[in-house]
């Protein structure tokens, strides 16, 4: 049974879990309370095209001089001038891109301080090459980046906790392997859903002996499942020979079941009780024979 991802002291964004309402977001310079936390909204407006250049340049111009800002939170589109002001934020913590058409991501290796990023629905971007310049990296969130394909670079992270990457409405999030991923040593928390290797090797997640918690989709075959039951026993990552579907079955209303592997069928473990005894004898085998 996986634990409820809120009682991961490292998981910091305070707009996750309901919010900080104590950060408001706004649209213009004037707004600004010299907090250090900004939520900005500032693209998009209901303004006249002229009035929209122009609160965007403004602020182009004073992101630059927030000396005590530490969290950025971009909440409307960000084109590529907002984003290389926001990364002459000498002391920026944390920055979260809600939605880009950022076409040069190069200048964030300027953000030596930044401990989380988040950055989702961004099509220009391909690779973590600027990872190797924020040592200080601890979380990091990857959503929607339909042509990113590999994570080299990755392994550069060095303190990174947290990371996350994911596909969404263009489908499954679909990269070369996760062997970048096998040197973090320091990796607690690793979330994978609707992401795919195409390698369909899981090996390297079970070289991250400090992993507390693991999300995997049933997209590989049930001998990479047994590897990570073998080789993570102290991480939550909820696997045994099945999951539940949370439907109920048509025929006696027990919850229906879909084996722990690539393709597998849901059925009733109670109306096909041989099915079910044979599918934990054949996990129980994947454990025992897996390298």
């Amino acid at each position: 049974m996986k634990t409820d991802k809120t009682d991961y002291e490292f998981i910091t964004w305070d707009w996750r879990f309901g919010g900080d309402e104590s950060t408001k977001t706004i649209a213009y310079v004037s707004e600004y309370d010299g907090s250090e936390k900004l939520n900005l909204a500032c693209t998009q407006l209901d303004l006249p095209a002229k009035r929209k250049k122009e609160v965007i340049q403004e602020w182009c111009a004073f992101l630059p001089s927030l000396k005590n800002l530490k969290q950025l939170c971009f909440f409307s589109k960000v084109n590529q001038d907002l984003f290389e002001a926001a990364c002459h934020i000498e002391n920026l913590d944390a920055l979260f891109i809600k939605w880009s058409d950022i076409e040069n991501f190069e200048k964030m290796e300027r953000l030596t301080k930044l401990r989380r990023l988040y950055i989702s629905n961004s099509t220009h971007f391909e690779n973590l090459s600027f990872i190797k310049s924020i040592k200080s990296i601890e979380w990091l969130e990857l959503h929607e980046l339909k042509n990113l394909k590999e994570l080299d670079g990755i392994e550069f992270a060095e303190n990174l906790k947290g990371f996350i990457v994911s596909g969404g409405t263009f489908g499954k999030q679909k990269l070369k392997d996760f062997e970048p991923l096998s040197s973090l040593n320091d990796l607690v928390y690793l979330g994978l859903s609707n992401t795919y290797a195409l390698s369909e090797n899981l090996s390297p997640l079970g070289q991250l002996k400090k992993l507390k918690y693991l999300d995997l989709p049933l997209y590989y075959p049930i001998l990479e499942y047994a590897k990570i039951v073998k080789h993570l026993p102290n991480c939550d990552h909820g696997i045994q020979s099945f999951r539940e579907t949370g439907f109920d079955c048509k025929n006696c209303g027990l919850k229906t079941i879909t084996p722990m592997k690539k393709g597998g069928r849901e059925f009733c473990p109670k109306c096909n009780q041989q099915k079910f005894i044979d599918l934990k004898q054949a996990f129980e085998e994947a454990i025992r024979n897996c390298p």
